[in-house]
């Protein structure tokens, strides 16, 4: 015994597969009911929920360069920096900014959606197809803040149509009703005009659902449904993805948005060329009246000194002195651009305006360049941004401080320049003061054309970049070439009906295995002989179905019952002889049947244990000792007096004056109740009283007291062969099987067995076999 009890410890913290085996048998309609229900619900998910699709479209970026346009050319001559120098990254900023999206919905009317009731599970969603359409001022989707919902109720003929405005799910906005089409709805945020459409078909009733919100509301919802990232780590690609219930509706959205993003480019390249083209003009302006000029004081020069072929002569003098010329035509052309760039930058209207400007400045070009770059930076970010944003405002503090070091790297230039041109002119000088041969008048002549040289050069130059502008302002190249349209996938990504099924079997399986878990946790009885071996090592000798005749006959075995119970209790004898040990001393085997509390059916037990026994043509009687609180007599309707307390109180002396003969066995009662029961069972007549009955019966069935309540069941112990623990499914708790182990572990109770009552007669096999089981419901 101390062996299984050993055993039983060890197995606690095991799981009993057969145990769960056994729940799953008895509570399989749990299991149907709930895989049933749950994949009733996955059903109804799915029928509800519409199918989403995955709408794709890619971009290919394109940069402006030498090899690109000659719009391209212009830029890079004049050193516009930053064209060209933006990253994919950049471009993903701008086509999913939120300017765009709001832009975007505002132009497809996505600020209004329409749905109507399918029937009580689906709704049907319009896209450009509702028969009815509510408008309003674009200004006022613009500052909508809010979502609306508009319930619209239209009868057969239109005679009576109804509009609810709300806001959420219990807000009202307003009300109103009308008997036509088109009519108003007045609401705190705005008025709003309610009108049918070409799809609406009159002499039906319509209830149509519809959601207003503002632009900028919207674009922040579809932010979430929309992914925007980059095609290929090494391609200039951009990969645009939205998952939405309408193909159309989301193929729309994605060419908008592309459509968008090269308008942007487009105003924005023209944007530049536009200042580029009145930096020229102006240059040009000023550049023609300095040539003008320095052509008429050349002509006047010459009519004054009546030279006719000084160009021969200056010819020579310039192949002469050619080098030294063509160097300070030069110095003189970038000491101009140099004060052009410097007149520029020094007008506080083109505070951040590009800076157009000649290449060959030196350190200054790469000032520009990077100055540029930033200024094309703070255009975009103004688009999107509010004056006072803190990113804007670093962007201003670093343009200007790169403009204070732009004009003193200038001013340094200019000086440097002037030297230059200083040393270039007194070089030349020197080489005239040699030619001092030649006429003063072709000095002079060569002065005044060397001025409309350097003048002619910088307004030719000017008048090429200008056309090359022309070009720029002409040419539509999207900034964006579109490489794949939005198209969708034909099948939807979502729901995916294997996986909500698969999911609807795992709860339709976890759900009620969690309740019985749960409620195995939390039940302080066991509810099968499965749960019970998981307490206890100790043999379970038989399990006695429910019955409903138990609960009105007390003795339910007879010699010629066929029921179940009976069978049960002739299985039950049959194990219990097995269960007797064999002694070579002489008397009848005694069998004591106790239980942890009242109520588990212990002399119900007792008494149709004592009849099987009869049965086999064995001398049987059945011993009333639970003194306490006797029930034998009660159940078997005999009289109370005298019982086994007036023998043992000395009031009765013979056994034989006790015995009561009831169907085939004998019965000793209780008999009154002793104020001293406890004492009375420790006499030595009780030692007396049982060996008698000993040498008179084969059996002695002795109906104890629980042990869970009272210890008069140990002064028992030895005289018992083999000890009868009943228990009840339901109403034993589990915490008396722990006393058990513990009182068996310590020798109080001796070959002890366990007798399972008032079990599921359903839920064991064998029961009834070849019998009517009319008895055990």
């Amino acid at each position: 015994m101390e062996n299984n009890l050993n055993r039983q410890s060890s197995l606690d913290n095991k799981i009993d597969l057969s145990y769960i085996g056994g729940i799953l048998r008895r509570k399989w309609y749990l299991f149907a009911i709930s895989v049933f229900v749950c994949i009733l619900f996955a059903g109804i998910y799915l029928y509800r929920t519409h199918p989403m699709y995955n709408v794709f479209a890619q971009v290919l970026v394109s940069y402006d360069d030498g090899a690109g346009s000659m719009g391209a050319t212009l830029m890079q001559s004049l050193s516009l920096g930053g064209v060209g120098g933006n990253t994919v990254e950049d471009e993903i900023l701008v086509i999913n900014s939120h300017s765009i999206r709001a832009q975007a919905i505002k132009e497809l009317k996505l600020n209004r959606s329409y749905s109507s009731p399918q029937n009580m599970l689906r709704k049907r969603f319009y896209y450009n197809d509702s028969p009815i359409e509510i408008s309003a001022p674009d200004e006022l989707f613009d500052t909508l803040s809010i979502g609306m919902n508009f319930k619209i109720n239209v009868n057969e003929d239109a005679s009576r149509i109804t509009v609810k405005v709300k806001k959420g799910m219990f807000k009202t906005l307003a009300e109103t009703e009308s008997d036509k089409f088109p009519f108003t709805v007045a609401t705190p945020y705005g008025i709003f005009s309610v009108d049918t459409t070409k799809y609406y078909v009159p002499g039906e009733d319509l209830k149509v659902n519809a959601y207003v919100a503002g632009n900028s509301l919207l674009a922040e919802d579809y932010a979430e449904a929309l992914t925007i990232a980059k095609s290929d780590k090494k391609a200039n690609g951009i990969s645009l993805i939205i998952d939405d219930i309408n193909i159309r509706r989301g193929s729309d959205i994605l060419n908008k948005m592309i459509e968008l993003y090269n308008r942007r480019g487009q105003e924005e390249k023209n944007e530049m060329a536009m200042n580029t083209a009145k930096f020229i003009e102006e240059r040009l302006a000023h550049l023609y009246t300095d040539l003008s000029a320095s052509e008429e004081k050349l002509e006047k020069f010459k009519r004054d000194k009546n030279i006719t072929n000084v160009e021969y002569n200056a010819k020579i003098l310039l192949e002469k002195t050619n080098q030294l010329e063509n160097s300070l035509i030069n110095a003189e052309t970038e000491f101009e651009i140099l004060s052009m760039t410097r007149t520029f930058i020094s007008n506080p209207e083109n505070k951040y305006s590009l800076i157009p400007n000649a290449s060959g400045l030196g350190t200054a070009t790469d000032a520009i360049l990077a100055y540029n770059e930033l200024i094309l930076e703070r255009m975009k970010l103004a688009n999107n941004a509010k004056a006072n944003n803190a990113m804007l405002k670093s962007l201003n503090e670093q343009i200007d401080a790169m403009r204070e070091n732009i004009v003193v790297t200038l001013d340094k230039g200019y000086e440097a320049a002037s030297v230059r041109l200083a040393e270039l002119r007194n070089q030349t000088r020197q080489s005239q003061y040699k030619l001092g041969s030649m006429p003063s008048q072709e000095r002079e002549y060569l002065e005044l054309y060397r001025e409309q040289t350097i003048r002619n050069t910088l307004y030719s130059f000017l008048l090429q970049k200008r056309e090359e502008n022309q070009l720029v302002l002409a040419a539509t190249t999207p900034k964006g070439k579109i490489v794949d349209e939005a198209y969708a996938l034909n099948e939807p990504f979502a729901p995916n009906k294997k996986l909500v099924v698969i999911m609807a079997l795992f709860f339709g399986l976890m759900i009620p295995a969690s309740w019985l878990y749960l409620k195995s946790m939390i039940s302080d009885k066991f509810d099968s002989s499965d749960e019970l071996s998981r307490f206890t090592m100790l043999p379970i000798l038989g399990e006695i179905c429910h019955s409903r005749r138990a609960a009105t006959e007390a003795l339910v075995v007879s010699e010629k019952s066929t029921r179940s119970i009976a069978e049960l209790f002739r299985l039950l004898r049959n194990n219990l002889q097995f269960m007797i040990p064999v002694s070579s001393s002489a008397g009848g085997r005694c069998v004591i049947v106790t239980s942890s509390c009242s109520g588990e059916g212990k002399t119900f037990i007792s008494m149709n244990v004592a009849e099987s026994l009869a049965l086999t043509n064995k001398k049987v009687v059945l011993v009333g000792l639970d003194i306490r609180l006797p029930r034998l007599a009660e159940n078997m309707d005999l009289p109370k007096t005298p019982g086994v307390t007036n023998y043992l109180s000395g009031a009765i002396n013979s056994v034989d004056e006790l015995i009561k003969h009831y169907s085939k066995c004998d019965v000793i009662v209780a008999g009154p109740v002793p104020p001293n029961p406890s004492e009375l069972l420790l006499t030595d007549r009780l030692t007396t009283f049982v060996e008698e009955l000993k040498r008179l019966y084969d059996y002695v069935v002795i109906d104890s007291a629980p042990i869970g309540l009272v210890s008069d069941t140990f002064s028992l112990t030895k005289f018992g062969d083999v000890t009868l623990y009943v228990t009840r499914v339901n109403y034993t708790k589990k915490s008396f099987l722990k006393y058990l182990n513990q009182t068996v572990e310590r020798g109080q109770l001796k070959n002890v067995a366990i007798v399972v009552n008032d079990t599921n007669p359903k839920l064991s096999s064998g029961y009834g076999y070849g019998y009517g089981s009319s008895d055990v419901e």
